[in-house]
Order: structure tokens, then sequence, then C-alpha cells
């Protein structure tokens, strides 16, 4: 870029005083990024002494393959061409970063193609077909296929909430529905025997989602009954249909237990409590029944049961691995060929530094936590560094404004000097008016 200033390039930017005057934004350019490691927007004011670029948009090839599309929300291939738009958030260099969006899913409205190629940081750097591509996917007059799939939250059939006729409450259920638990009944069933094969009932604590779901599964149950008695069909435990698994917190597992004691007639619903005394259980042990209550704990166990079956073990530090994960831990972490990247490298330093500091604060190991120094230089530890040099105290922000202030009332200055002051006399009263 032409129009930045060679000195400045890869070092973070004096920083614009808040107060030190009422600049007014105008526009937006693209300049280094504060770690010099790719570029950023920046505010261009009006009283900026350097002239700047304005631009618009920018524009590359994706760098990894992670970023998603700002509009689409699906992964930006690695090495396809992508546009961003400035967006404001406080994280950014300047307070802006790029949203990032698949070309086809963006259109630049009220421009020229000769207005857009100058604004596009970028566009310089793409290779002619890619170019040419870009400006005409972005400025064709069609709408974005995401556009004409998107929903329209506005809509008054959008916001229409669909009439749910109230289904009767199964003859086995002994506790009455009130009239949205026959609403929540009917719209679960319907789930359930629909496309979605399923569904998440999300009422607030207290509503009765426990009794929603028993009715459920009683419903289901007496349809298929209802089904195999038309067909003139026995019923037995071998054909019955799988039970449903219901997983649930520890402290809820009883509860559930005794709900579905209480609520349906006896023997319309059978229950395994697959928690403790498991050991011995087979498959085959769940025919029969029509509900398997288990844990959260209990599910996780079992899974790592089955993952802990795959697992390698590294030929160099002996850990156990998924296959998957065995070939991150060669590449960055173990092993003669591994290289750390720069932020993995820093994020060990910054633990190590607490390991150390928790190690002397609890006394295993001898010495202070505060003459641990921290790898990663900070503004705090830049500033502590300084005044030592300096000889001076340091302080922190709060204390140092009180202190300043106790000094100015007593006629010193806040670095110590001695504050000059010009007494004007009136009727033989002397007054402190300026400050020198």
């Amino acid at each position: 870029s032409t129009h930045l200033d060679a000195s400045r390039r890869g070092r973070a930017p004096l920083a614009r005083p808040r107060a030190a005057s009422r600049a007014r934004m105008v526009e937006l350019t693209i300049v280094p990024s504060w770690d010099g490691k790719g570029v950023t927007w920046r505010p261009i004011f009006d009283d900026d002494e350097e002239a700047f670029a304005a631009y618009t948009h920018a524009c590359e090839y994706a760098k990894s393959g992670r970023g998603k599309c700002g509009k689409c929300g699906e992964k930006i291939a690695k090495d396809a061409v992508r546009i961003g738009e400035p967006l404001k958030y406080r994280g950014g260099d300047y307070g802006w970063i790029s949203k990032w969006m698949h070309p086809e899913c963006y259109r630049a409205e009220g421009v020229t193609r000769e207005e857009l190629e100058t604004r596009v940081h970028g566009l310089d750097a793409l290779k002619d077909g890619d170019r040419e591509v870009l400006l005409a996917t972005v400025l064709s007059p069609d709408r974005p296929e995401i556009e004409n799939t998107a929903l329209d939250v506005t809509s008054e059939e959008f916001l229409r909430r669909p009439a749910v006729e109230p289904m009767e409450a199964p003859r086995a259920l002994t506790r009455p529905l009130l009239g949205f638990q026959r609403e929540g009944l009917r719209w679960m069933c319907d789930n359930e025997s629909g496309d979605a094969k399923g569904g998440i009932l999300a009422d607030e604590m207290g509503m009765g989602k426990t009794i929603q779901c028993i009715s459920m599964l009683l419903a289901r149950k007496e349809a298929w009954m209802r089904d195999r008695a038309e067909v003139g069909e026995m019923v037995t435990d071998d054909d019955r249909p799988p039970p449903t698994l219901v997983v649930v917190p520890t402290s809820a597992l009883v509860q559930w237990e005794e709900e579905i004691k209480s609520c349906v007639e006896e023997g319309s619903l059978r229950v395994f409590a697959y928690y403790a005394d498991r050991a011995n259980v087979v498959e085959g042990d769940f025919k029969g029944y029509d509900v398997v209550l288990t844990t959260y704990p209990v599910v996780e166990a079992e899974w790592r049961k089955i993952i802990n079956r795959h697992l390698t073990a590294c030929q160099w530090c002996g850990k156990k691995y998924l296959p998957r994960s065995m070939v991150t831990h060669l590449k960055y972490f173990c092993g003669p060929d591994a290289v750390r990247t720069e932020k993995l490298a820093r994020r060990e330093v910054t633990r190590d530094v607490a390991n150390e500091k928790a190690m002397r604060t609890l006394k295993i190991k001898p010495g202070s936590a505060k003459d641990v120094k921290k790898g990663i230089p900070t503004m705090a530890n830049v500033y502590k560094e300084l005044m030592a040099m300096a000889g001076r105290e340091t302080l922190s922000m709060y204390d140092g404004a009180h202190k300043a202030r106790a000094r100015a009332a007593s006629g010193l200055a806040p670095g110590g000097d001695v504050v000059v002051v010009k007494e004007e006399v009136e009727d033989g009263v002397a007054e402190p008016s300026e400050v020198l």
C-alpha cells in the first residue's frame, strides 16, 4: 500500500488521545495490523495529517478454511476468494474488523464496476480470472441464493402461531392434563410421526414437561398396540419396539422413576433403571421394557469404555490418543518433528507461570509468587520495569490518582516538584489564583 508510512509498518501505532480532539470519522481505510502479520481497518478522521486511500470492502484468499461466511454461516474453503466489509467490533486494532463472506452470498448495491474497483482493498493481489469472477458475482443483479431461502422474520406468516388441536390424554394416564399440556402432547406426537422425528419441548420450569413426555410415551405405545390389534397379531416381548432412552441428571433419576409410577396405571410402562449394578447387564436385558432411565455420568462412562478400545500409545511419550488426535499431538506437541505454533508457545508460557505461582502460593515450592516473572511482556510489567530503572515508586492507577490529589492540595506537583503559586492580595487576604 503506497499510502502507508513505511516507518510505522509492523509496529503498534500511537494511540489517539480520546479527549484531545473532536475529530470526526469520515471513511475507513486499511493499514497494517498492530502485530505486523496482516492488515486491519482504520478510521479516517477529518484532521488526519496523512492522506489515506478510502476502502469500503476487502478481498483475499481464505487462509485456513476455518472461517465462516457472515451471511450463510458455512465455512469458506481454504484458498477460496472471500470478500469482506467493515464491522464495528471493539476487539479490533482500531475498533473495526472484517466480516468475511462468500462472494455468492453478497451483493454490492448502488455502485458501478469502476467505483468498486477503486474501493476494494486487495483486488490487485487476485489472479485475473478470480478478480473478474468476484466483480461479476458481487455486482450481479440477481439476489443471492441465501436471501431467497432465508426466513422473513418480520412477515405475518412467520409470526402467526399455528393452531394446535389439543389431544386427549392417554387412557393409562392417571393424572389430568391442562390445556396447554394437551397441546404440547399433540405437537410432540405429530413431530414423532412427521419428517422431524423429534423436537425440543422448552416449557418453563414447573410447567409439566415430565408428565407431557410420559403422556407422549403412553400415546405412542397405545397407537402401536392399536395397530397390532387391528391386524390381529399377538404382542410379545420380542416384537415390542425398542425402549425409549431417558437421560437425566443424577438428581432427577428418582424423580422420573417415581413420576412414571404415580402417573400411569400399573404395568402400562415398564421401566429399567440403568444406574447401579449394571456391570453384568447385556443388550437382551432391555427387551420387554418401554423406558430405560439413566444419567449423564453413566452415558459418559459407557462412551469412554468404547473410546478407550481405540486409543493408541504415542511412541515418544507413551500417552494414549485417538488416531485423529495423534496427528495433532505429533505435529505440534511431541516427537522430534513437533513444532509449536506461536500461539501455543505463548499459552504454554502463561500456563507454566500460573503453575509456578500456584506452587509457591501453596508453599509447595520455596519463594514468593510475586517473584515469578511473566514470560510475555504486558503494559503493567513494562511500567514497573521503567519505574524501577528510574528509581521511582510503582503505584496503581487508583493510588496514583489519590497521591497526586494529595500532593496538589499541599502545594506540590504530582511528580514531587514545587508548585509556584501566584498570589493576589485583596482586602489584605492572600488567595491562590494560578498554578504555574
